[in-house]
């Protein structure tokens, strides 16, 4: 497995050159990074009205670059979006739904 930083930085070209390069060392067969979820790959936000948007481009093209490196992801879900935290201060993971402002939209982009 290669561990690496966050999701975004797996769309630079220098990010796939040095995993091509490493992989062809050491054969690795799974990456692994943080963020997949974060609000800098713009999965989530708000309508106008506050209607949930989904958009998850960055996160195919995150996986598809892994892939078509032949390198599979190790997915890691964590950190909320920061719209949907019921405090956007502390939008880490957690095991209690307190911490959803609005749990079904983040159910609903999970599914």
């Amino acid at each position: 497995m290669f561990g690496s930083g966050r999701a975004i930085l797996s769309l630079r070209e220098s990010y796939r050159y040095d995993l091509r390069a490493v992989k062809q060392v050491a054969d690795f067969k799974y990456a692994r990074f943080h963020a997949i979820l974060h609000d800098e790959l713009g999965i989530y936000s708000e309508a106008e009205h506050g209607e949930p948007v989904y958009n998850f481009s960055y996160v195919d093209q995150v996986y598809g670059g892994l892939l078509k490196n032949g390198v599979r992801p190790f997915v890691e879900v964590s950190f909320m979006q920061r719209k949907l935290a019921f405090n956007p201060m502390r939008c880490i993971r957690s095991g209690t739904s307190r911490m959803f402002r609005r749990r079904k939209a983040w159910s609903d982009g999970m599914t």
